[in-house]
């Protein structure tokens, strides 16, 4: 038991010790260039922190396949999802796959959507895809704001 809670306290420290350097402080391993000075930013670059995994690391799911509640046999009745509606098409994204996923870029009827949840502080939002008449796709930048994923525009 001493073994495990010592595993588990050094991971706790690594982690946190990898979420704590502010971005532009390291070596761009995240795909940003480390002179985020050529960056324009909507919020205090200072307080945007590497989250572990570099761009990409973890990967954003395109389209999913969806099948009916019925027919998912991994998820319980306590299994949270996360719902999004467009006249009758509507669609839950099980916790389970956005813990795996953190972004699906998916279309729900006419909407092309990027449902965005963070494991991290529970948030879930759903952003619109279409930029200036183009759809894009939306992937993780492995950086965290607040201790929220920040996504970032494929364009």
């Amino acid at each position: 038991m001493k073994t495990i809670l010592k595993y588990a306290l050094l991971t706790i420290v690594i982690v946190t010790a990898g979420c704590s350097d502010p971005i532009g402080s390291g070596s761009g391993s995240n795909g940003t260039p480390n002179n985020s000075n050529d960056l324009i930013w909507s919020i205090p670059k200072e307080e945007v922190r590497d989250g572990g995994p570099g761009k990409d690391g973890i990967p954003a799911l395109e389209n999913p396949v969806m099948i009916n509640a019925s027919q998912a046999d991994y998820l319980t009745d306590n299994t949270l999802v996360v719902g999004y509606k467009n006249g009758t098409d509507v669609r839950a994204y099980p916790h389970p796959i956005l813990d795996w996923h953190e972004i699906i870029n998916d279309k729900v009827g006419s909407d092309e959507i990027a449902i965005i949840y963070c494991p991290l502080t529970g948030t879930t939002t759903a952003w619109g895809r279409k930029i200036n008449g183009t759809t894009t796709t939306f992937g993780v930048s492995g950086l965290l704001y607040n201790s929220n994923v920040i996504p970032y525009d494929r364009l």
